[in-house]
């Protein structure tokens, strides 16, 4: 493998020769300096992207073609976030055709600060109630966009893998939790089963849920913080629609884990939640914790899979007290 670029085996070669040089040579007329891919991304290469002659940028390049449709979701819902005046980076190309580059790509500026997971022991107490306010503040933005009849993570208003209620959605969640906990086989079934009967208490709620939109993924991570601010937020690649309260699941789970649960509070100050709010925050808690279980012993980016036997241990401990609250 040729090393000009400081390449390491988590440098997808094809991604370099084929796509990332073409389009830097081509689009920004410069040359690569040096090339490092981001830790996180379970659906795409993401690099971060050094020039010789231009500010950083980033990658984003779909693992298979089968992620075409969450590449493009993330063109489609850059403009109506940038049309809504929410802080995105800008989107300087893009190619999901496939026909000239084999997998679908976008290109993005590079900011130079960190996402809240990686900052979070550097933010005061104030620091997260500034980023709570902004976060409720982009989710109200966010929820003025067409609203549909619908509930689905949709990458696009042409989406087609639809559910007409939103329990339909919760129980297909569940399913995929289940086949994934049951294949990464770290943790017993059980566990899943536990969630399936707490959620039976339920159905009345969920069939009353209207389709609201709001991003799902602005939770523990694609929360871009500068100095204890809240800079940019990130991996736009779907919004969903449906129950307001969904996307603190996210939230609740990661923010439990760091043991900074205050971001929670100011977040369920800043959105008024109610009693029986904060109950149905809870149950999707629960339902994620188990979907936070069945990735261990998943392998997703990495070259192998690797079990953390604290995080096994921690989450055990979650999900009991969760389950405990809950029931």
């Amino acid at each position: 493998m040729n090393n000009n670029f400081n390449l390491t085996s988590e440098i997808d070669i094809n991604n370099l020769n084929k796509i990332i040089i073409p389009v830097i040579n081509k689009f920004f007329n410069t040359e690569l300096k040096s090339i490092k891919r981001f830790e996180t991304g379970s659906c795409h290469f993401v690099y971060d992207i050094f020039l010789e002659t231009w500010d950083n940028i980033v990658f984003r390049i779909g693992y298979f073609l089968s992620n075409k449709d969450k590449i493009e979701g993330s063109i489609y819902w850059y403009k109506y976030l940038y049309d809504l005046w929410i802080k995105v980076p800008k989107l300087l190309y893009a190619d999901s055709s496939c026909n000239e580059y084999e997998k679908p790509f976008t290109v993005s500026e590079r900011l130079k600060w960190d996402d809240i997971w990686n900052m979070i022991d550097s933010l005061t107490d104030e620091n997260l109630d500034s980023i709570a306010k902004e976060i409720i503040q982009i989710q109200e933005k966010i929820s003025t966009i067409n609203i549909w009849n619908w509930f689905w993570e949709a990458t696009n208003h042409e989406d087609y893998n639809l559910k007409s209620n939103w329990k339909d959605f919760i129980s297909e969640k569940i399913d995929s939790v289940k086949i994934n906990l049951i294949k990464a086989n770290v943790f017993d079934a059980s566990y899943i089963t536990k969630v399936e009967e707490v959620i039976k208490k339920y159905d009345g709620y969920l069939w009353k849920v209207k389709p609201i939109p709001f991003f799902d993924d602005i939770t523990s991570k694609n929360i871009i913080v500068e100095n204890g601010k809240l800079s940019w937020v990130v991996d736009f690649d779907t919004m969903t629609f449906g129950d307001r309260l969904y996307w603190l699941w996210l939230c609740n789970m990661a923010f439990i884990f760091l043991n900074r649960e205050y971001y929670i509070v100011c977040l369920i100050r800043y959105l008024n939640l109610t009693k029986d709010d904060i109950t149905i925050m809870n149950l999707y808690t629960l339902i994620f914790c188990v979907d936070f279980m069945s990735e261990i012993g998943q392998k997703f980016n990495k070259d192998e899979i690797i079990i953390d036997e604290n995080k096994v241990i921690r989450y055990k401990e979650l999900f009991t007290k969760l389950y405990n609250n809950i029931t």
